[in-house]
């Protein structure tokens, strides 16, 4: 809470500005490749405002049908609404020699969430409530490119698509 008081004496006109905490936790499923990792992008700065450089990394959960979690803290005025654009993006990185943060690496394949953008809205929040949790559960939008991407991998040019063709002298 930030209390504007004159040094001597009281203002009865003080404006109280009361911070809520608010944890959002983004969800969404999606099977990954050795190098892609998960990331919630968007126009909050707590998403980089559409900086991939200042995403939210996400985290994998093993024993999870929505194997993704993201959680952002922010806070809130209890006044105040908030409406958030975002989108899930994967960044692949296919070399052993990084820096540890695959979202400042130069060498990065970028693959956004196909469709238009998401949109989280946190209405105002009620003078009782000190702490608010919201849980988004998201379906990751693929794109038809990521499929021909998996089916363009090594494995299935090698196997699945590979044809012999025997040389025969005779038609």
């Amino acid at each position: 809470m930030s209390v504007n008081v004159p040094f001597f004496g009281f203002d009865s006109n003080i404006m109280y500005h009361v911070k809520k905490n608010v944890s959002i936790y983004f969800r969404t499923n999606y099977s990954t490749y050795p190098g892609e990792m998960l990331f919630v992008i968007g126009d909050h700065k707590a998403l980089g405002n559409w900086d991939r450089k200042n995403s939210l990394q996400m985290h994998y959960q093993k024993n999870d049908s929505v194997n993704w979690v993201g959680k952002l803290d922010i806070e809130m005025e209890e006044d105040e609404e908030i409406k958030i654009e975002y989108k899930y993006i994967v960044l692949t990185y296919y070399s052993d020699n990084n820096s540890g943060d695959i979202r400042i690496e130069k060498d990065v394949k970028i693959t956004w969430e196909y469709g238009p953008n998401r949109v989280l809205t946190i209405g105002k929040l009620s003078k009782d409530t000190d702490k608010m949790i919201v849980t988004t559960t998201d379906l990751f939008q693929s794109s038809l490119s990521r499929y021909q991407d998996i089916l363009c991998k090594m494995p299935f040019k090698d196997v699945i698509y590979k044809h012999e063709i025997e040389k025969s002298s005779s038609i």
